[in-house]
């Protein structure tokens, strides 16, 4: 019995931050507000695989995924 093994790991991760000025309408004079944000953010996912060829006709494999979506803080 030949038993062959592959695995594979792969991610992509971002941290950063951003800023602008932002105009919001208001009932009194002067009519706009001024807001500055600073947006922090981050996140990023990884992959993990495993496989195992226990013949050349069967194969076993483990596959493993975590996401965490971009934070805005």
């Amino acid at each position: 019995m030949d038993w062959r093994e592959e695995a594979e790991l792969s991610g992509n991760f971002f941290k950063g931050d951003s800023g602008g000025k932002v105009y919001f309408a208001t009932q009194t004079p002067p009519y706009t507000q001024l807001q500055e944000d600073k947006i922090n953010n981050s996140g990023g996912h990884v992959l993990g695989r495993w496989d195992h060829a226990v013949s050349d006709r069967s194969k076993l494999s483990l596959q493993l995924y975590y996401d965490r979506p971009a934070l805005i803080c």
